[in-house]
Order: C-alpha cells, then structure tokens, then sequence
C-alpha cells in the first residue's frame, strides 16, 4: 500500500499531514515546513506511517536498533534523598557508596563474558 493510499483509507487521520504523504509518496525532500507540520502534528500514528513509508523505500522491510548501556563510574549521587528515578543511588559515605577506583564498582565489569565490545565511563555529577 502506497503512503498517499494509506492516506485515504484511514492510516493519517491528520488532514495536514495529506500534502506531506503526497510528497513522500513522490519521493520528494520535505521542507523545513513540513517538518515543523510533522512535529506538531498530534497523529503520531499518521506521523509514524510517513516516517515508515520513508524507510521502506530507502532500506526495505528492515528495522534496526541502537542498544546503549550509560555507565556512570560511581553511584554516588548528592540528589539521593529527592530524585527517584533510581533506586542504587548512594550518599557520600553511605554504605555501598562506590567510586571508579573501588573493588565494588570495578568487579561488576571484571568478570569477563560480559559481551561488551567498548565501555565509555562518563563523568557523573555529585
């Protein structure tokens, strides 16, 4: 099914989106404009079938993924006592605290098998 098909039966539900289907259907370069339409388009879905008909004809039915691992060389964190979004944080000199030159944070890495092919250690804020 063509994008300017998909268009008509229902797939892009946002009637500013049409035009822009109609380009990617002719395999046209999207202005600056249309991406500011896309960008605040509220049909993601109409949004995402674009961006799929866009792939499709550059790379086939073909999806890849980039998997990263964000690896802070302590878990020393000064936001402990406020932020959530962890549950491994540690105060300075809390029990378990660790840093990048302690057994404790080092052996994690040391096992060997890990599967890692590179490591960047970025610096955290504490």
């Amino acid at each position: 099914m063509t994008v300017a098909a998909s268009s008509r039966q229902g797939a892009i539900r946002d009637p500013a989106l049409f035009p822009i289907a109609d380009r990617v259907a002719a395999g046209e370069r999207l202005s600056t404009s249309d991406a500011v339409t896309l960008f605040r388009s509220p049909d993601i879905l109409g949004v995402g079938t674009l961006a799929d008909a866009v792939n499709c004809a550059k790379h086939g039915d073909v999806v890849t993924f980039a998997a990263n691992q964000h690896i802070n060389p302590t878990n020393v964190c000064i936001l402990r006592k406020t932020c959530v979004f962890c549950g491994y944080a540690r105060l300075p000199k809390e029990e378990g605290a660790a840093e990048s030159g302690s057994p404790l944070f080092s052996s994690g890495l040391a096992g060997g098998g890990t599967g890692i092919d590179w490591l960047l250690i970025s610096p955290a804020i504490a």
